[in-house]
């Protein structure tokens, strides 16, 4: 890169960056005001995530549609190791619609243990939101925090890359697109 864009990249990258910061503003805001109230933010949190999937295979089972606070989801829903699982995520990998979520599966992401082989988990268009709502008031934070870091180069990857070709049993690809 000649000597004269150096300086218009990075002013460039410094726009760009400013932009990326003000984009995640509305995501920082939210945490900040769940923040304020955690129980009231997770109670309500939880209530809506029973109500969508009380009609799951999973949601069934457990009585989602019965369980009404923090306390009943502890009493009805066992804590598991994720091998308790495998038969639910087995379900989900062979296509079975509304097992775990009633949101469609678009992808599963293998990831190795130390206790067993691969595990797959599935993903969905809902859980990769939560994702972004998860690491969107942190990256503001982070931007906001650190003004050097504007104008700077960086690299962000929480999965491993795609792996072209792979899929289930029941068709849903294997990888994070």
């Amino acid at each position: 890169m000649s000597a004269l864009a150096r300086p218009l990249h990075a002013g460039l990258l410094r726009v760009l960056h400013a932009g990326y910061e003000a984009s995640l503003l509305p995501s920082w805001m939210r945490f900040r005001a769940a923040a304020a109230c955690p129980e009231q933010a997770q109670t309500a949190r939880l209530a809506l995530l029973l109500r969508t999937n009380a009609q799951t295979a999973f949601g069934r089972r457990f009585g989602f549609d019965r369980i009404d606070s923090v306390r009943a989801y502890q009493s009805s829903v066992p804590i598991c190791r994720f091998d308790a699982m495998t038969p639910w995520v087995r379900r989900v990998a062979h296509g079975e619609p509304n097992v775990l979520t009633r949101e469609p599966v678009r992808m599963m992401e293998a990831t190795s243990g130390s206790t067993s082989a691969n595990k797959y988990l599935p993903f969905t268009d809902g859980l990769l939101r939560e994702i972004g709502a998860a690491t969107h008031p942190w990256l503001f934070d982070l931007l906001h925090s650190c003004p050097g870091l504007a104008g700077t180069r960086s690299y962000w990857a929480i999965s491993p890359v795609t792996r072209s070709g792979q899929s289930t049993p029941g068709g849903i690809p294997i990888g994070i697109e």
